[in-house]
Order: C-alpha cells, then structure tokens, then sequence
C-alpha cells in the first residue's frame, strides 16, 4: 500500500504545475500580451502622429474706412510636408471676387514670347510675395484717383482663391470684364476716358489672338514686369478678355511638419464698377475653407469662419 501510494503521489507530480511555474507562466503571458498591446499603440501613434493636420494659428478680416485687410496663419500640424496649401475665401457660394491686391503683388508677366511658350517663366527679378490666385483684373477708385477712371496705381488683382504649390504652375489665363476702366484701357476706345488717361487710346487687344499688353500693365502699376499678353475670348460682342499672367508664387520646398505659412490679402468693402464683386461690412462672416495635400496623396480639410470686426 505504501507504494502504491507513493507511486500514486510521484505520478501526480508528474501530472500537476508547481505554483512557481504556473506564476513564470502567467507572467509569461502578461508580458507578451503588454507587448502586443504596446505593439499596437505605437503602429497607432505613429499613423497619427504622420497624419495631415491644419492648424488655425490666427485668422481675422479687420474693416478700415476703405478696405478690410485679412491675415491668416497656417501651421503644418502632421508628420509630412505639405506639397500644396489651398484657402478658399468666400461671402458665400458665389463667384464673384472678394479678395483683391495691388497688381504688382501678385501679377508678373512672363520672359519668353507670349506665355504659350515652353520657355515662359515668371520675370526672375520680380518674385511674389503674396500667393492669391488672381480670376479677373480690374480697378479701384483710390483717395486722390477719378471716379470710373484707370488712374495709376489703381489696377488689381482679384478673387477668392490663395494657391501655395510647389508643382501647380503660375501662369494662367485671368479675365478682365470689359466694363472695367483696365478693360476699356487695354480694348483702345478713344471714345473712353480711360483710354486716353494713361495712353494715347490705341489699346491692345484687337482679335483672339495675342497681343503683347505689357506698356499698358506698366503704366497702371509700374512695378509690373515680364510680358502680359491679352486676347478677346472670343469673337462675341461684348466678350471679355483674357491675359496670361503669373499670379502666385511656386515656392520650391515643401511645408514642412511645424511650419507656418502666412497669407494675406485687401477685402472688398464696395462694388467696383463693372466687376459685380461681392463685399463686406463689420460683422459680416467669410467662410473660408482651407486644403493642404502631401507627396504621398494624403490631404486633409478644415472650415472656419471670420467674423469682420473693425468700424
């Protein structure tokens, strides 16, 4: 009996866990099951932590006694380099312009030939220091200038759209509304004062084909340089016309992660003849919508509104 016993008790042993190896064995298992865990919350962090991200470091539209003046800083919040920065500024879901600079802030002609050419490039000593995308041109009546007429200094760019890019390309076709003062300059009415306060009245722009507009550019903002060539859209009475002009700059770097861009532009607080622009008053909102991509694809999305302040 006492050895069955004892057989019976060395096969039990043979069978069961000691406690010391059930506690490596469970520790074991915590210690593997932690990893895992930590495995997943790091492979997590790291796809956040290169994910796009905008942030809004300021934003605000101030209303002066002629113009408001709006400045906005964007920060690169992500783990990767934006390759393009797209704000999109609007009174509503209307085209019309709100946004507008001085033309030499934003509007250059080009080196080469009439801007068609594979060699045309932005004029290198003429670099832009703001990056509003320009849709149309036009003129604005400044303290000291005349009423509905092209004076110098009074041309300008308009629209709604900045575009920061290190690959879009700058030169694009902008309009000019033929019932602006600058689209009576460039079409030659000497019937038009504002043809013949600035030239002789011989204008530019004849056919559909294009010309080289560049002297009339010069006179209304002498600090625009390069070749802006112009041409009717089409044959129809009353068309507009279309000038290829470099409207932003191509920034040759990326945005990198912890960077900030600032941008900056006049909004409209009247209507420009001609123009059908939208306007602003204090305590109106502007809703901007702000669009940033990477070199992987990646994008991300963000909408704000700017409440105006000032008088």
């Amino acid at each position: 009996m006492q050895n069955n016993y004892k057989q019976k008790i060395t096969s039990s042993k043979r069978r069961a866990i000691s406690p010391i190896l059930a506690t490596v064995v469970l520790l074991g298992i915590t210690v593997v099951a932690g990893g895992l865990v930590f495995s997943v919350f790091s492979t997590g962090a790291n796809t956040a932590s290169t994910t796009s991200s905008i942030v809004i470091e300021n934003a605000q539209a101030v209303k002066g006694s002629s113009h408001a003046d709006l400045t906005a800083t964007i920060k690169n919040g992500g783990g990767k380099p934006w390759t393009t920065v797209e704000m999109t500024v609007a009174k509503s879901d209307l085209s019309e312009p709100l946004l507008y600079e001085s033309l030499h802030e934003n509007v250059q002609g080009c080196d080469a030939g009439n801007c068609n050419d594979s060699g045309a490039v932005i004029k290198s000593d003429k670099k832009l220091d703001n990056p509003l995308r320009s849709q149309w041109i036009a003129h604005l009546d400044k303290t000291g200038g005349t009423l509905a007429v092209a004076d110098k200094g009074e041309g300008i760019s308009a629209g709604r759209k900045f575009v920061i890019s290190t690959s879009d390309s700058s030169i694009r076709d902008t309009t000019v509304n033929r019932s602006t003062s600058v689209g009576k300059l460039l079409l030659g009415n000497a019937t038009e004062v504002a043809a013949t306060n600035i030239t002789s009245g011989t204008g530019c722009v004849t056919s559909t084909t294009y010309a080289n507009c560049s002297v009339l550019f010069q006179a209304l903002d002498s600090s625009v340089g390069g070749n802006v060539y112009c041409k009717l859209k089409s044959t129809t009475a009353g068309d507009d016309i279309s000038c290829k002009v470099v409207t932003h700059q191509k920034i040759s770097n990326a945005i990198g992660s912890g960077s900030s861009v600032q941008i900056y532009a006049d909004v409209f607080t009247k209507a420009v003849p001609g123009l059908n622009n939208q306007f602003v008053q204090a305590g109106d909102n502007m809703v901007t919508n702000i669009v940033t991509k990477d070199a992987d694809g990646g994008s991300a999305r963000v909408q704000t509104i700017i409440k105006v302040s000032g008088v």
